[in-house]
């Protein structure tokens, strides 16, 4: 393999081998005040591999560095700990340390305000979604979205929400279904 200048591999695996403590360091720490090479990606964080004897070793949890020395030994020189990634096996995980970085990423993406927009960017998502794999990955967003959004309503909204629907006769599947049952 020929490699162009500055073109690094890396490897990509589950956030769940980065320790609860040194998730909540990073989430409470400015990126640019960390003592560790790397930066938060939006499913995750990437890293240098940092050698054992470096500066950042002080700082950086043990497992951690081991994982960035198996990293160099396969030729990557950057981890990228990914929400969805692979675990590395025999490297620890911590399985809590996903469900904190998902807490963090919910209170960093909390939208206070909306416009029709937001709405229009989901659906348009959800779209892109199924025009990049396979169309029914845009229908299980819009119903995932769909629960999402009636988990969130209050009993009156549901109400609301079911009387809209009704009105515009999107509920005729459903009521002509249950009425062969």
């Amino acid at each position: 393999m020929t490699r162009e200048l500055g073109q690094e591999e890396f490897l990509r695996c589950d956030l769940a081998h980065i320790p609860p403590h040194f998730i909540r360091y990073l989430e409470e720490t400015p990126p640019e005040q960390w003592e560790i090479s790397g930066g938060p990606m939006p499913y995750g964080y990437m890293f240098y591999a940092h050698d054992e004897d470096g500066s950042a070793a002080e700082i950086i949890p043990k497992g951690l560095m081991t994982l960035f020395a198996w990293a160099q030994k396969v030729g990557c020189a950057y981890v990228y700990f990914d929400e969805e990634g692979e675990p590395i096996e025999g490297l620890g995980t911590y399985d809590e340390s996903v469900d904190l970085w998902a807490e963090f990423r919910a209170k960093k993406t909390a939208v206070t305000a909306l416009t029709d927009d937001d709405r229009e960017r989901l659906i348009y998502a959800a779209q892109r979604h199924g025009e990049a794999s396979e169309p029914y990955m845009e229908v299980g967003d819009l119903q995932d979205l769909l629960r999402l959004a009636w988990n969130t309503m209050s009993n009156q909204q549901h109400l609301a929400f079911i009387n809209a629907a009704r009105a515009h006769g999107l509920d005729v599947w459903a009521r002509e279904r249950k009425s062969k049952e």
